[in-house]
């Protein structure tokens, strides 16, 4: 075990999940307990609670355990890394090999604070070496010749026992995210479950409510999002079958006919090359150094090799020990091992059905023993993989029962087969059959570990008329389990461009060269669409990752409160310091009702509550609201000595630049204050020049300067390089009066007068309601978030109050900011029952079952007759 570092391993074998890409594994297994330097880990679901001195606090150890294979580049990416104030925090990549362990680390001096950085780790299968580069930097570290099969990326961040801060690393299956130092600083995360941590000597709580990675698959492309298209009208097939993709980095390799095209993935800008003479296309691309090995290029070969460098062609075998032309046979290159393996395939109009191990130091071909055959002869699909170096996987193709190209067609196939290389022997694993429909796999692709794979099917149309009904799906396959869902099905998959273009009537052909982009968490696929016409247009289209079935994404986006659109879901967390304030992850996860979370530009947080003593007097004086006053629940306004609403001088970008420098102002605890103006460029400006970036800027604040000018108690300067709002007595913001009120100890002390500015406050609306922009969502996520939070306390605390209309008051401004609270709800419509008002409570009824419906896709599990029965058991 490394010091005080969980051991991957061993964790996984009793039971344990930190973290899985998938919604429905979430947690799931045993109650698990595992030693942390002196300390308990205790996997619970839906929560992951850390009570120790931690040394290192390992994540994700089930996503970073890889076959190298196909991994000989992993990126890992870190947004707003918020390092401690030690030389001494590093990651740590691990290698691990016959019980021994191989590793390279790199500590915080190469990288800068509150910056996205990148690491790439490089493993070379040709040389058996392996690098790290972060921030730019290539680090140095050890090289030794054979890394194994398997390596364990940890990463950690050490500290010094005697300090009162926790280090956290959250680690996601392709990002990390780390917060550091006080435990009241707000930093956004990425993709994972809730933590608690809690310093044994001071007990002090960090508490930490994360989101959850909502894997949701779009695959719609927009017009601009199919890149290449080409038109035959010779065989409609020709094109499709040429066409093939490799995809490394930023940059995505299509291979169409003799034509090589370059697409960068950053800028999706298309640059072409002519190659040298490819006598037939490639079944397959698969690195190879620093080249692409591909199967059956031409010539005499088996395998050739595109280096990258020289865009030129060579061969790397001879085909004198076997019968040529294999085209489409199931390859492999085993890196660790440092051979090919190769079953079934296409030649002089037949199908192939044995194995074959190449071997790059003798030069040769070894022909497996008959009993190796799967008793079919074909022409695999698009993937294959192998897993611990023994076992290839066969998935879909087409073919026949004795090998001869049948003169009706070939046979499609949808099965799932395991060969195991020790003994060459063969298992059927699953087969892509769905409510009675028979799906032949099109394209593979290997997902995030080693034995997950993303299958891309279709429905063959037996004649001309089911063409119009013809379905594709997206498959998810965990082949150590043989478990395979329908991640989701399109009835047709036609031209998603112009309307009026003639192949908007087309059908899907097949797929060709799925490939995944770490760096841009993107999957690539060939389309061929062709028409009545005989013509075909081969696209490449954009699907965004990770990946769930439909009923899991609905499941999911209930109890998180996301809305349809949002496939990407990023991470919500708050931390609460201060005496008497601690909301739990829990609470947050079932009050809430979360937006995206997306990155911001700049560090700058939302200020805690302030706990300042403001006595009821100073209040009810700043409760005037009607001149010099800045409200930011419900509409924005900017209230002027004479009553007038300053912000209609105001453009939306204008409005933009003075909410971010008015939040960025009101000082928090560590007493930053106001925005520099890189901040200004970077968020309002990112794209423009830097000369345009200043123009811009001193026209919005010389148009914020003239909108205030008769508002009192404001000013914005700028000094020490800094934009901040200097604030008076003489200016009331509802939100700080918020804050203030919010510092309170305790709830039953507040005064009437001040409850009522709170309620008077929060009931105007949500915390800028009506304004969305990428900066804007974390403030306006964590103060609605925070204001529910207190509201239902005070219900809670008011729940014995027979004073009926203020409760009623509380519930209505829950429901505001939650509309599917159901404590609030239920008292709502008890109480106006018992008020005798069972129109007015039946249509709060509806409205409630209709946004429940809407939210869940399922039926609220109480009717309105309920509420009319005394014993029904309800939430109030």
């Amino acid at each position: 075990m490394y010091n005080g570092c969980i051991q991957p391993q061993k964790f996984l074998n009793e039971g344990g999940v930190i973290f899985n890409n998938r919604w429905s594994d979430l947690y799931t297994g045993s109650v698990t307990s595992i030693e942390l330097n002196g300390g308990n880990v205790y996997n619970i679901r839906n929560s992951l609670t850390v009570e120790a001195e931690i040394t290192w606090l390992a994540t994700d150890v089930r996503g970073y355990i890889f076959t190298l294979h196909d991994l000989h580049e992993v990126f890992v990416r870190i947004s707003y890394v918020h390092l401690p104030e030690t030389d001494s925090a590093v990651i740590r990549v691990d290698f691990l090999k016959d019980g021994k362990e191989y590793f390279l680390t790199y500590n915080k001096n190469v990288l800068s604070r509150y910056k996205w950085h990148k690491f790439k780790i490089t493993l070379d299968p040709v040389s058996k070496k392996f690098g790290l580069e972060a921030a730019g930097k290539n680090l140095s570290c050890n090289y030794f010749q054979d890394f194994g099969s398997k390596i364990n990326v940890t990463f950690g961040l050490p500290f010094q026992s005697t300090s009162v801060r926790h280090e956290l690393a959250s680690v996601a299956v392709r990002n990390i995210s780390v917060f550091a130092d006080d435990i009241s600083e707000y930093y956004p995360l990425y993709e994972v479950e809730g933590t608690t941590a809690r310093d044994t000597k001071s007990g002090n709580y960090a508490n930490v409510k994360y989101g959850v990675w909502l894997n949701r698959l779009r695959y719609e492309p927009k017009e601009e999002e199919v890149f290449i298209t080409s038109s035959y009208t010779k065989n409609h097939r020709e094109v499709y079958n040429n066409a093939r993709t490799a995809c490394f980095g930023d940059t995505l390799y299509i291979f169409e006919d003799k034509i090589l095209k370059l697409l960068s993935l950053k800028d999706m800008r298309t640059r072409v090359e002519k190659v040298p003479t490819i006598i037939h296309p490639a079944s397959q691309f698969m690195k190879y150094g620093n080249s692409f090995a591909a199967t059956y290029c031409g010539g005499d070969a088996q395998i050739s090799v595109f280096d990258l460098q020289k865009r030129r062609w060579s061969e790397i075998d001879t085909t004198g020990q076997y019968e040529q032309h294999h085209y489409r046979s199931a390859i492999i290159y085993n890196p660790v091992a440092g051979e090919f393996w190769s079953y079934g395939g296409y030649g002089y109009y037949t199908f192939k059905d044995y194995i074959r191990k190449y071997i790059p130091e003798t030069g040769k071909w070894m022909v497996l023993p008959e009993k190796a055959h799967s008793n079919f002869f074909r022409a695999p699909g698009d993937n294959y993989s192998i897993l611990n170096d023994s076992v290839l996987y066969i998935i879909g193709g087409e073919g026949s029962a004795d090998g001869r190209q049948p003169l009706d067609g070939n046979t499609f196939h949808n099965e799932i087969l395991k060969l195991d290389l020790r003994d060459t022997t063969f298992t059927l694993i699953s087969t892509t059959d769905f409510d009675n429909t028979k799906w032949s796999i099109a394209s593979v692709l290997q997902y995030y570990n080693n034995d997950e794979f993303i299958i891309f099917a279709s429905t063959r149309p037996a004649n001309i008329e089911q063409v119009k009904s013809r379905k594709v799906g997206l498959f998810y396959l965990k082949a150590s389990t043989g478990e395979l869902k329908l991640l989701s099905s399109k009835r047709k998959l036609g031209y998603y461009g112009s309307k009026t273009a003639p192949y908007s009537e087309g059908f899907m052909e097949g797929v060709r060269g799925m490939k995944f982009s770490a760096e841009r968490e993107e999957i690539y696929l060939m389309t061929g669409i062709h028409d009545s016409t005989g013509q075909t247009r081969v696209m490449l289209n954009v699907m965004k990752t990770p990946l769930m079935t439909d009923e899991e994404y609905e499941e999911l986006r209930a109890l998180s409160g996301y809305k349809p659109n949002d496939f990407l879901a990023a991470v919500y967390y708050v931390i609460f310091g201060g005496v008497g304030f601690l909301v739990t992850g829990f609470i947050a996860m079932k009050y809430a009702r979360r937006k995206r979370m997306k990155r911001i530009s700049g560090t700058a947080e939302v200020p805690a509550e302030t706990g300042q003593d403001i006595s009821t007097a100073e209040l009810l004086k700043k409760s005037d609201m009607s001149r010099n006053f800045i409200r930011l629940f419900g509409e924005f306004q900017i209230l002027n000595r004479n009553g007038e609403n300053a912000a209609l001088q105001m453009t939306s970008k204008n409005k933009q630049v003075f909410l971010y420098i008015l939040l960025h102002s009101i000082e928090n605890k560590s007493g930053l204050k106001g925005v520099t103006s890189d901040q200004l460029g970077e968020v309002f400006w990112q794209d423009l020049p830097a000369s345009s970036v200043k123009n811009n800027r001193n026209v919005n604040i010389k148009r914020i300067r003239e909108a205030i000018a008769d508002t009192d108690g404001i000013e914005l300067v700028y000094q020490h390089q800094h934009f901040y709002f200097e604030i008076s007595e003489e200016l009331g913001i509802d939100y700080m009066i918020l804050l203030s009120l919010a510092g309170k100890d305790e709830f039953e002390n507040r005064s009437s007068e001040e409850f009522g500015i709170y309620l008077s406050i929060t009931e105007k609306g949500r915390f800028l309601e009506g304004l969305s922009h990428e900066w804007l969502d974390f403030y306006q996520d964590n103060v609605n978030h925070r204001i529910l939070f207190n509201l239902n306390a005070f219900f809670e605390e008011i729940r014995k109050n027979r004073d009926n209309r203020l409760k009623l008051r509380i519930a209505s401004v829950i429901l505001m900011y939650d509309e599917l609270n159901e404590t609030a709800f239920h008292f709502m419509i008890k109480l106006q029952i018992s008020q005798r008002n069972i129109r007015t409570a039946h249509t709060a009824y509806e409205k409630f079952a209709k946004k429940f419906r809407e939210e869940t896709g399922k039926e609220y599990h109480l009717k309105f007759e309920d509420f009319l029965n005394d014993e029904t058991d309800l939430k109030i």
